[in-house]
């Protein structure tokens, strides 16, 4: 997916290549100050086609928020519902997270998955223009959010 749409993700294929697999599998697992950190991917004949993640923020005081990032399809598999079919599993799982209130992500301007995501009910709190650098190009950052259930008291 870094290599395929690099100007959607702010990690690049070349800094992530040389990373050994412990790295990414430390990084995934669920810790003490992340108690909630996954990855779905969707499959088709043995071969990844789509991927999304989701991280239940690490300090105490944000745990009421998750970060949904790593949303990617295969071009060749797009629009088939893929992506929709993740965003929903991600969601449903998020939402059983005790405490989990908000989900929040970002997304390139432009992109089409924006659609997708205000079609789940994500909401664009700001933009963040020139965030990213890619090829010499800039682009912006989308920011949104979706309410999981009201805020708590506590």
């Amino acid at each position: 997916m870094l290599r395929e749409q690099p100007e959607a993700f702010v990690s690049s294929y070349e800094e992530e290549a040389p990373k050994p697999l412990s790295w990414t599998q430390d990084r995934l697992k669920a810790s003490e100050l992340s108690p909630v950190r996954f990855v779905l991917g969707a499959f088709s004949d043995g071969c990844l086609v789509g991927s999304v993640a989701l991280s239940v923020e690490e300090k105490f005081k944000q745990r009421h928020k998750a970060f949904l990032f790593g949303m990617f399809t295969v071009p060749e598999e797009r629009n088939k519902g893929i992506g929709r079919a993740l965003l929903a599993e991600c969601l449903g799982r998020a939402a059983r997270v005790p405490g989990l209130e908000q989900v929040y992500l970002t997304v390139t301007g432009g992109n089409a998955a924006e659609q997708l995501y205000a079609s789940v009910g994500f909401e664009r709190f700001g933009i963040e223009n020139r965030a990213i650098k890619c090829d010499g190009k800039y682009y912006s950052k989308i920011y949104m959010a979706l309410h999981l259930r009201e805020p708590s008291s506590r």
